[in-house]
């Protein structure tokens, strides 16, 4: 659904560029007293989750034939962070988010209708 939007917007402005950004949330290790990115300790870890997330992202622009400038998967330590940081990187000016899809008494209580 949310691919089908962003195809709609892309191709009624020909000047527009489609960017996707995919984040993998980073596991937080507990490190003596602090917590730290498991990333800036186990690079490998993150590059299997990071490769395994790029290759379902070209699964899913394939599947939807959009057509990006820009295809990014970043670990954060949460969305928001992620999605903020990409945006000030980039200069972003428009942002869709989609979101995974539930069903059943997953998607009554999360309010998906």
């Amino acid at each position: 659904l949310v691919a089908q939007k962003a195809k709609r917007i892309v191709d009624n402005r020909p000047d527009s560029k489609l960017s996707v950004l995919h984040i993998v949330k980073d596991t937080m290790v507990g490190f003596g007293y602090e917590l730290v990115p498991a990333s800036s300790l186990y690079d490998e870890i993150d590059d299997e989750r990071c490769q395994e997330a790029r290759a379902k992202l070209a699964q899913f622009l394939d599947r939807n034939d959009l057509h990006v400038v820009n295809s990014e998967v970043t670990t954060a330590i949460s969305n928001s962070e992620g999605i903020v940081n990409y945006c000030h990187k980039h200069d972003v000016d428009l942002l869709v988010i989609g979101r995974h899809e539930r069903h059943g008494i997953a998607a009554w209580l999360s309010g998906a209708t």
